[in-house]
């Protein structure tokens, strides 16, 4: 065995992990998977040597993960995953070929391409961390004369200052780690300052109703729900948000430990299962799955008060995408980004996860419809003024489910 055969056979497993728009049930058996094999997600491409798209897609989504893997220093890996049942085997398979070698080949380019994406992956540190070309003309945003290699010059404009500095066009999304899948974010830098943002959504390849909204949507067309079953539900949504935003910030042990019990949440391991669900060894079923139960909610309770508490983390989120308690804000949103994360860990308290009564979806649904229309709506605004690592941190401190606008989600809403 020659010495880079060696290196390669203990290199560490490093996956960049992101969503295609309506993947969300693939992206949590991706990262349930990459827990399970001690793999530590990457923060931007430059970091990483396998690059996981979870969900279906299609352009203009190809175009941008041919680009991100394309920036990726050798050897690297991509590994599309279509659904969740494939996530653990896909994975394991990607990581035998990254040791084995069989990765260092070049990718041909796509056939069909985005109308914007003729740039160079961007591979700059964290507070840039992983939109596609830093510099690029991207559709045609105003961007200078082309440079050698498909780049492009920057233009010159007045910044808040008065001062005349570079403008960049630089996308934020969708293929962004911790990031709301399909969300494009097309910025006009000055420095590492926003002056300018326009939001876009990819539509999903396949149009499915919203993962998060599941419960009350299944209990709109008449099926047996229950209000513990659509609990769990909310409480692994409020935690896989605060996940997203906590990873974004840094925080990566106390974000993977929302993922956990989010995956907890979403277990029929954990919750009330039928009668002939086989026990545990040396437990009746019920009494094993109560003690699983009981251990949930003090990890939660632990997890809640450690992240709560933190004066560093309220610190390095206070005054960030601040929004004014005025009429017509969806509840949580006011505040700024810490704000809207202590309203995520207070929303966890007294959420009913064993009800048996039949669920009622009332106007969740179109609440939660209005909510992700207000963000998107708001976001340039939001973002026009902060710093680019900001951006990132208003993002996830927002975390809208775009999944909530398709057209099925909408047409199960209404019945």
């Amino acid at each position: 065995m020659d010495l880079k055969a060696w290196l390669l056979r203990r290199a560490a497993i490093t996956p960049y992990v992101v969503t295609a728009p309506g993947g969300t049930a693939t992206r949590l058996a991706v990262e349930a998977a990459c827990r399970a094999a001690d793999w530590t997600p990457a923060h931007s491409p430059a970091a990483a040597n396998l690059l996981v798209v979870a969900g279906r897609f299609e352009e203009p989504f190809a175009a941008y993960a041919h680009r991100i893997h394309n920036s990726m220093p050798r050897p690297r890996l991509r590994v599309d995953i279509p659904g969740p049942d494939t996530a653990a085997d896909a994975l394991a398979a990607a990581a035998e070929r990254l040791r084995s070698g069989d990765s260092d080949h070049p990718e041909p380019e796509p056939a069909v391409h985005h109308g914007g994406d003729s740039h160079a992956g961007h591979t700059g540190h964290d507070a840039h961390e992983d939109h596609m070309g830093g510099m690029h003309d991207h559709g045609g945003h105003g961007m200078g004369m082309a440079l050698p290699g498909g780049l492009a010059m920057a233009d010159r404009a007045e910044d808040r200052d008065g001062l005349r500095l570079d403008v960049l066009n630089v996308p934020l999304g969708p293929v962004l780690a911790w990031w709301p899948a399909g969300l494009v974010v097309d910025t006009r830098l000055q420095g590492d300052i926003v002056s300018g943002a326009t939001v876009s959504v990819l539509e999903p390849a396949v149009d499915t109703e919203s993962f998060w909204l599941g419960p009350w949507l299944r209990a709109a067309r008449g099926e047996q729900v229950s209000t513990g079953e659509a609990g769990r539900w909310l409480v692994a949504r409020r935690l896989d948000s605060a996940a997203d935003l906590l990873a974004v910030a840094g925080w990566a042990d106390e974000a993977r430990a929302a993922q956990r019990m989010r995956d907890d949440a979403l277990s029929g391991e954990l919750w009330p299962q039928p009668r002939n669900r086989r026990p545990l060894s040396g437990q009746d079923g019920a009494g094993a799955a109560a003690a699983s139960r009981a251990d949930f909610d003090v990890r939660l309770d632990r997890w809640a008060r450690r992240v709560s508490r933190s004066r560093l983390l309220r610190w390095s989120l206070r005054g960030i995408g601040r929004i004014p308690d005025a009429r017509g804000v969806p509840s949580g949103l006011a505040g700024d980004a810490h704000d809207r994360l202590r309203w995520l860990i207070d929303g966890l308290v007294g959420v009913d996860l064993r009800g048996e009564l039949p669920l009622e979806p009332g106007g969740f649904v179109a609440a939660q419809m209005r909510r992700t229309d207000w963000i998107i709506e708001a976001l340039p605004a939001l973002l026009t003024g902060a710093e680019l690592g900001e951006a990132r941190l208003i993002v996830a401190s927002l975390g809208p489910d775009q999944q909530a606008r398709t057209r099925t989600t909408v047409e199960a809403a209404d019945g």
